[in-house]
Parts: structure tokens; sequence; C-alpha cells
């Protein structure tokens, strides 16, 4: 009897067909040489014009031929411990991944490569660079279901959380870049557009129907013409933001977390829960009046595609995002034991604004010595009261909300980064480095600083200020 060939699970596979098209693309520039020669060289003879296009088409017919062979050399093997790479023509490259150095999984599918059934996978591991990628390939649905299978073991699904668009919309609006912006600056858009719009006005009235912006916006064209701009600016932001992050769904798993967002293109994170380095709980400034949080996950590869927030649950109160992290059993979140900054050390934590507003008054100061404008001094002045009022609220609120905590796994350290508060949980083998820092002021009133340097491809490092200096000591000592 013949025996039956079988296909061996650990053959070479070939990648598909749209990597072809990928590398075209990636050599389309070489096709500047014949349009400079077609230029330069303009043929008068009908040989001329011949040969020209003889040039032409050979140039066209080596990228092809160069994209053919670069795709045709692009091979992948998988085994039980490993992934094998083999690709380049020119350059041949080959390498071996094994599964347990893989730290994060993620699927991508754009319009174009949908309509040609091919997923892009992305493999990053710590070797990787900060804007660079272990493993790419384009492969069939079939080809990155089994590949992903066979790395992470899947199981079944323990819980599933599906955002509200809604709150989608609220996480993209404080994530676009003008949205604060247009907060701060309408009064002074407004203001700017009473004092130059006299000035601009002669110009702007043979073009503009001044009535009309009067009418619909209130201000004047030269004032309304910068608002517009910031407005667009801000608009093209938040719709980026909001259809790359549509349909918002988070999948746990007994030994992982899987992230699916996006509308025109869909992303699916793949992070293993013993992978994650830090749980981050954090606070913005357009949020903390309205007393939401958002929880957010630090892997090797946080933040390395662009629009990437790292976002695991958004816009939630903080007991109903503290009960939803506890169910998913990702990390430790209890802060019982805890210490917090004293009361006496508020004054050291509105040292930063108040120097800020000293140069915001010495520059109005100056403005005055200079006999500027009256009305372009008054503005001034009011937007540095703005911008040193939400610098006092904003770290008035971090001396309340910082603190270091300590439990059986995890070490936590709320405090705040640029606009935003933080409640970073990180567990003990994921801990780098841990400095307790102390100037000569803290040592007479015997508070520190305490970093924690996180394990991570970048300097992760997390600071909170004036803690009493033995209730610092007792606390880590006990368990880092």
């Amino acid at each position: 009897m013949k025996k039956k060939r079988t296909k061996k699970h650990n053959s070479y596979k070939r990648v598909h067909i749209y990597t072809f098209f990928k590398f075209v693309s990636r050599f389309m520039y070489l096709l500047i040489i014949p349009l400079i020669q077609h230029l330069l060289l303009q043929p008068e003879s009908l040989i001329g014009f011949i040969g020209a296009m003889g040039f032409n088409v050979l140039s066209v017919m080596l990228l092809i031929g160069l994209s053919f062979a670069e795709y045709r050399s692009s091979i992948y093997k998988d085994n039980e411990e490993e992934i094998s790479l083999r690709r380049g023509f020119l350059l041949r490259r080959q390498a071996k991944i094994p599964h347990s150095v893989i730290e994060t999984v993620t699927v991508r599918r754009t319009f174009v490569s949908m309509l040609m059934g091919a997923r892009k996978l992305h493999m990053d591991t710590p070797a990787v660079g900060n804007s660079s990628t272990d493993i790419n390939l384009y492969l069939s649905r079939r080809r990155t279901k089994e590949l992903i299978e066979n790395i992470l073991k899947t199981g079944e699904q323990s819980k599933s959380y599906k955002s509200n668009n809604l709150r989608i919309m609220l996480m993209a609006a404080t994530w676009s870049n003008s949205f604060a912006g247009l907060l701060v600056f309408i009064p002074f858009l407004n203001r700017v557009g009473k004092i130059l719009g006299d000035e601009f006005s002669a110009k702007l009235y043979s073009t503009v129907d001044i009535s009309t912006y009067i009418a619909a916006i209130g201000i004047p064209p030269a004032a309304a013409t910068i608002a517009g701009l910031m407005l667009l600016c801000w608009a093209i932001s938040f719709l980026s933001q909001f259809f790359g992050y549509f349909g918002f769904k988070t999948d746990f798993y007994k030994d992982y977390v899987e992230i699916n967002r996006g509308f025109i293109e869909k992303s699916r994170h793949i992070i293993p829960k013993e992978k994650i380095n830090v749980l981050q709980i954090k606070q913005s400034l357009i949020m903390i009046p309205m007393r939401l949080y958002g929880a957010f996950v630090y892997t090797i590869s946080s933040g390395k595609t662009k629009g990437d927030k790292s976002m695991l649950i958004p816009a939630q109160t903080y007991s109903a995002l503290k009960q939803m992290l506890k169910d998913i059993e990702i990390f430790d979140t209890d802060d019982s034991r805890k210490i917090k900054p004293d009361r006496l050390t508020l004054i050291s934590y509105l040292l930063y604004p108040t120097y800020i507003t000293l140069a915001m008054a010495a520059l109005i100061h100056f403005m005055i010595g200079k006999e500027i404008q009256t009305d372009i001094v008054w503005l001034t002045s009011a937007v540095c009261f703005i911008i040193a009022a939400l610098c006092y609220a904003l770290m008035g609120a971090a001396h309340r909300k910082s603190f270091l905590s300590v439990n059986k796994t995890c070490v936590i350290i709320a405090s705040h980064k640029g606009f935003s508060l933080t409640e970073n949980i990180i567990p003990y083998d994921k801990v780098q480095c841990v400095i307790v820092q102390r100037s000569i002021f803290q040592r007479i009133g015997y508070t520190c600083n305490v970093k924690i340097y996180a394990y991570g491809e970048r300097r992760k490092c997390f600071i909170v200020r004036q803690l009493n200096y033995k209730e610092t000591i007792a606390l880590l000592g006990a368990k880092i």
C-alpha cells in the first residue's frame, strides 16, 4: 500500500500575495530614474522615442521582478517552541524567535488588505527597538489564526467589556491635541479679534462677509479665521482618534487580554497577562471635573504604533473601574496599606505653579514698562491668570491624590505626569530599581521623594514626592 503524504507541521510557508504589492509600493521611488531621463533627454527622433520607451518598460519590469523576488524569498516556519523567518533577495536575513519571549501580538487590517484577504501580523520582543518590530508578516486569515493559537495556546474567554461609543467620543475629545487649547484660547481669540479687527478689517471687508461671522460666531474675521483653523485641526484629530477606537472591545482570557478597536483600520492587540509591565489608572485634566478615569497597560510595544494609547478600559468612575480591574484579575489593586504626603507639604507642590505665576507677572510688568497697548496687556494678563489657575488646581489635586502603597504582589505609586493624574500598579517582578531621594531641606523636614523604574524597552520612571521618610523606608522595606 502507498503511504499517504502528510504535510509537515514544521515546513516553511509562504506569506500572503499582498506582500508583493507592498514591495512594489516600496520600490516605487526607482521609477524616478526614467522620469528624470524623460525630462532631461527629450527624444526628438522616432528611434530615440522608442529607445526611451524601451528603457521605461525595462525599469518597470525590473521593479516588478525585484518585488516578486522579495516576495518569493519571504517565508516562515512555526513549531511548538519557536518561529523561524527567512526573507530578503538582495540581502538575505534569517531569524529564530522563541515563543516564550514574544511580549505582544498585533493584527492589523486595512480596507485594501481586507479586500485581498490579508492581515498584517506584528510580534514584539524585549530585543526590539523603540520604533521597529521583530516580526512583520502578511498572512491569510486562516494562517494568522493558526499562528496565534500555536504561540499563545488560546483558551476560553472569561469576561468581555464592550465600550459605549459615547465614551470613546469623550476619550477622543480629551486626546485631541487642540481640545485643551480651544478651551483656553477661545476667550483669547475673542479678545484678539477685538484688538486686531479694526486693523485687518479693511483688508478683509472686500472678500469676507463680516456680518455672517458676527452673527454666527460673534467675533471679527481675524479671530474667526484663527479659531476656524484651530477648530479644523481639532476636528481632524478628533475624527482620527474616534475612528481609531470605534467599536472598542476588550476580551479577558485566563492568561491574556485581547483588545479590538477601529473602524476603517481594524486592530487586534493580544497581550499575555504576565507580559504587562504596568497597569495605569489615568485621569486627564479634562476628565477631572467629570470624575472619570481610564485604564491603560504598558508593555514592550506600548505607544509604538501611531495613535496607540494602550487603553484597556475607557472613561469609567473610579469605583466602577476598580471593580472591573478586580474582576478580571490582572493585578492586585488593593491600596489599603499606603502613605500620603503630609498636609504641610502642600507648599512644595505649589512651588512649580508659583514659579510660573512669577514668570508671567514679570512678563506683564515688562509689557507695562514698554507701554504696550493696554488691551494687549489685559489680554495677556487674562490668559496668564487662566494658566496659573489651572496649574494651581492640578497641583492641589496631585497633592491630595498622591500616595505610595504595597500589597501582596504589587507596588502602587500615585502621582501626576504633565496635566494628568496617574495611579500606577507595578508587579514586584517588573520593578527594576527603587530610589529614595532627599534634598537638604527634605532631610530637615524628614521627607523624601520615591522613584520607581519599571521594566520596559524605554526608561519608565514613576515619582511620588514629599512622603514621610521613616514611613517610606518601613513600607518599602517590608516588600521591596
